[in-house]
């Protein structure tokens, strides 16, 4: 079983799929799907230009 695909129509930028993966480690949705929760919340606040 592979890595589960963003849920969007847009073929993501690298950034954002490396973000997508940090926010899955902290909610625990890794490929195994039975490890804890790290965090219950995670914002990625970043300005653009």
């Amino acid at each position: 079983m592979g890595k589960p695909a963003m849920p969007v129509k847009a073929t993501p930028y690298r950034h954002q799929q490396e973000a997508f993966e940090v926010a899955r480690l902290l909610f625990g949705l890794t490929d195994g799907g039975d490890r804890p929760p790290i965090s219950k919340g995670c914002a990625y606040l970043m300005e653009m230009g």
